[in-house]
């Protein structure tokens, strides 16, 4: 059929099968093209968001391990500010009420005495801070605190303990805490070694002979780990543990999302993987005071272990557990109803019984 261009008809010249193959060759070359376009285009989206997703992961990753370790290994700037963060440290009024009256009682006793400035070294050549009440009796109370303190927080239950036993009172430091050395926060792998070298300086600058410990925290655990590695002498004649746990690792899987809002894996790997590849000398798994408890054999000093059921910091049940499994025929456990560190402003009568009772039996 013809197509007029101006007057005249034009007409369209037939194509050959050649010219239509190498037409059709072309049109599926031109669409194969647009396809691999479109596939790279893809390709480069998904490569480019799993980038940058490794990225800012890893960038959490490094954040979480290096502040973590920063903080709670090196004792570093941040404590105040994680320790703020952390979920369960928060009384009640009414308990906060009741932890004002214990402190306003220990202003009074420390207001009242002079306190001397304790250094010891330890095994290793760190040297070791304290403050020492001196009250003249062949009892001191050893106290051990929990992380994030030192010698100068208020030591709540210490005015209750003196009025019922008149014992002498020595807060010691951790390494790294206060004034104490350290090349690092072991969380009780070395600082059991520590309460022995308190012990060497109490038995050479004072008259006393007898020991109770107090440990919060991981200062109850590193108090448990010395009592079951046979580090105690047996002039020690109690341990008081509040709120032990069973290790670094089960408390950090469970608070690290209330820490950091991140999911345990995989930044506590991460954490862990930079402590276990540190130079300080100890691993994740060397703090686990579970593991302790299962392998140790009898330990002959009596313990009574503090916790709360409303503690949503150190879950009653890490300290049940370990009371339970705690290899000793000479074991108690009190157990309060309030949140973290309120126990014995609840239970105070019966824990102050308790440590009369077991130095008349001592």
């Amino acid at each position: 059929m013809a197509k007029r261009k101006g007057n005249r008809p034009v007409y369209r010249k037939e194509k050959s099968e050649e010219e239509i193959k190498e037409e059709e060759e072309i049109s599926k070359k031109e669409s194969h093209r647009k396809k691999n376009v479109r596939r790279n285009s893809v390709l480069v989206v998904a490569f480019s968001t799993v980038f940058l997703a490794v990225m800012f992961i890893g960038r959490w990753v490094y954040a979480v391990q290096t502040g973590f370790y920063d903080t709670y290994v090196l004792v570093g700037d941040d404590v105040e500010t994680a320790l703020e963060g952390a979920v369960g440290l928060s009384p009640s009024e009414d308990e906060q009420s009741e932890l004002n009256s214990m402190g306003t009682r220990w202003d009074l006793f420390t207001g009242s005495r002079l306190v001397d400035e304790a250094w010891c070294v330890s095994d290793d050549g760190s040297k070791l801070h304290g403050y020492f009440y001196d009250n003249g009796s062949e009892l001191t109370l050893i106290v051990i605190h929990r992380f994030g303190l030192d010698g100068t927080a208020d030591f709540l239950p210490g005015a209750s303990i003196y009025e019922k036993t008149g014992c002498n009172i020595l807060l010691t430091e951790a390494r790294r805490h206060g004034e104490s050395e350290g090349e690092a926060f072991s969380w009780g792998v070395y600082e059991k070694y520590d309460i022995a070298s308190w012990i060497n300086y109490l038995d050479a600058n004072t008259t006393g002979s007898k020991y109770i410990i107090y440990g919060e925290g991981v200062g109850a655990n590193t108090a448990l780990f010395a009592a079951l590695g046979q580090l105690l002498p047996e002039s020690v004649q109690a341990i008081v543990a509040e709120s032990p746990y069973g290790s670094l690792h089960e408390l950090a899987a469970r608070n690290i999302f209330k820490w950091y809002a991140v999911t345990s894996f995989p930044f506590l790997n991460a954490v862990e993987f930079k402590v276990n590849s540190s130079d300080n000398g100890f691993k994740v798994g060397d703090t686990s005071l579970k593991d302790a408890v299962n392998d140790a054999k009898e330990s002959a000093i009596p313990v009574l272990f503090l916790c709360s059921d409303g503690d949503d910091f150190i879950p009653n049940d890490y300290t049940k557990e370990l009371y339970s499994n705690y290899p000793s025929s000479q074991k108690d456990i009190i157990t309060g109803t309030g949140s973290h560190g309120t126990v014995f402003c609840e239970k105070s009568e019966e824990i102050l019984d308790w440590i009369s009772n077991t130095l008349g039996s001592s």
